[in-house]
């Protein structure tokens, strides 16, 4: 039977279609082999068991009308774990940026020393090149929620210790107070990537979950630093140390809360040695998977070095050539993190068009192209507009990155993975870091940046036959999909990556 149009209400039919189509029942219970009569509301050409009525039909359409209003965050419906994780993260991570924002000011308050500042920096950073790789080890050995937990009460107790930093005889207690806050989130990092694929509810909600957890820094970026101005301006900067206490202590609350099902022990016998089980994320980065995620870590890595760059050539290009002033600076942030909340929708409708290797392509593209624009850009909105492109970029590619890393890593070896791709992006976050000032010492600062992204292009472009080895994805039995470069193999009903 044709579809046909509804006049009102939730009917199907009007009143004169129910008389005529009635006069068949007969006929129809006749035909009808299950023996059994239909109810006196009922129509007698829609099985009740098969039917979908207009309202169920205006329902599903309202919820997808909703669904792209929530963007990402609809994941979150009816998904208790990703929810607590999700809420903890945005917490803690707004308490981050409000520290690492009073940290520097304080510091230079103090102190009147911008080379301590840098040396403070430096040690803040440090601990990520270094000890990620083995927080990865550490997060593939022993229970990563625990390991979680652990890190966000060790770095409660670093905060509070940083109250008593208070004078310029006493701003050496926040060197190793900082540098042991950045090693326990070096053990926490790892674990957290490899705990998302747990709580995101399947295979199928990864990418949303992923374009989620991109929204944590972007939204934290926007309010942190302003709270951290406002205590600055209130002469109560340290209060923002007892503050991220506090985000911690929320954080290790969500994570005790969660109920992630416990993986399988490993086996005594077959344990490695720690150097061995370290490196075994290089490895699998850099050697597995036909050369496909080493290209990605090391595009990403391309990237990247432009946000250790993004901090000193925001300061000098909004005092010495747009003229902006030194708040110039806060505002080109806030742009960045602006674009950052914007990516989070923006990268749900595109990879609901596109695949993730496309996506993560046209997206490192565009945040490099964005770069350019922002070294080449006269005074005026321009400036802002080039970073908050390149935020929106930069959480696509990340949100594509992540998911593609997730989905071709076995398990048993994602904390290791991530703590060895997190330990590339933060070494070329370092490199860019170090490496902008002599830069604009030669070439100024509007070349160094659209430098950074003419690189950034290069190292892409050199690195697309590896990429290009991420096809289309194919059906296999169970209605799951793979890539040509994984063969998985499905047992107990989950996928396990293959070689």
């Amino acid at each position: 039977m044709k579809a046909h149009s509804r006049t009102r209400g939730s009917d199907a039919f009007g009143a004169g279609e129910e008389t005529k189509y009635w006069s068949l029942l007969p006929l129809l219970v006749q035909s009808d082999g299950r023996g059994y009569s239909r109810p006196p509301n009922a129509h007698p050409l829609i099985d009740p068991e098969k039917h979908t009525t207009m309202s169920t039909i205006e329902d599903e359409q309202a919820a997808r009308r909703g669904g792209r209003f929530l963007g990402p965050y609809q994941v979150l419906h009816g998904n208790r774990d990703l929810s607590l994780l999700f809420g903890g993260q945005v917490v803690s991570a707004f308490g981050d940026w409000l520290y690492i924002t009073a940290l520097v000011v304080l510091t230079y308050n103090l102190t009147h020393s911008a080379t301590t500042v840098a040396a403070l920096t430096f040690v803040r950073l440090l601990p990520y090149a270094l000890f990620l790789p083995i927080g990865g080890a550490l997060a593939d050995r022993f229970d990563r929620r625990k390991m979680m937990v652990i890190a966000d009460l060790g770095r409660v107790v670093c905060m509070v210790g940083l109250l008593a930093v208070d004078s310029r005889e006493r701003i050496w207690i926040a060197f190793p107070l900082v540098f042991i806050s950045t090693c326990l989130f070096s053990a926490f990092r790892p674990a957290l990537g490899a705990t998302l694929p747990a709580v995101a509810g399947g295979e199928k909600n990864l990418v949303q979950a992923n374009i989620l957890m991109s929204q944590v820094d972007a939204m934290s970026l926007v309010l942190g630093p302003g709270l951290a101005g406002v205590l600055i301006l209130l002469d109560q900067t340290r209060v923002a140390f007892a503050l991220n206490a506090c985000t911690y202590a929320v954080s290790a609350i969500t994570l005790l809360s969660l109920r992630v099902i416990p993986r399988r022990e490993r086996n005594p016998a077959i344990e490695q040695g720690w150097q061995t089980e370290t490196l075994a994320g290089f490895r699998f980065l850099f050697r597995e998977r036909r050369g496909a995620l080493a290209a990605i870590t090391l595009s990403t890595a391309g990237l990247t070095a432009f946000n250790g760059a993004i901090w000193t050539l925001a300061v000098v290009l909004s005092e010495r050539t747009w003229h902006f002033g030194s708040q110039g600076t806060g505002f080109l942030n806030a742009f960045y993190g602006l674009g950052g909340l914007a990516g989070g929708f923006i990268a749900g409708i595109i990879m609901h068009r596109c695949r993730l290797m496309p996506s993560y392509i046209g997206s490192m593209i565009a945040s490099a192209g964005a770069i350019i624009l922002f070294g080449i850009s006269p005074t005026g909105i321009l400036p802002f507009m080039a970073l908050a492109l390149f935020g929106i970029g930069d959480v696509v590619n990340q949100v594509a990155g992540n998911t593609l890393i997730q989905q071709f890593t076995p398990d048993e070896l994602l904390g290791r993975v991530f703590g060895a791709f997190e330990s590339v992006i933060v070494g070329a976050i370092l490199l860019g870091a170090l490496g902008v000032a002599p830069l604009i010492g030669t070439i100024g600062p509007r070349a160094s940046a659209a430098l950074l992204g003419i690189v950034a292009l290069m190292v892409l472009l050199g690195c697309q036959s590896h990429l290009r080895l991420v096809e289309t994805p194919h059906t296999v039995d169970g209605g799951a999909t793979t890539s040509p470069m994984m063969a998985p193999t499905i047992t107990g009903g989950e996928i396990r990556a293959g070689d």
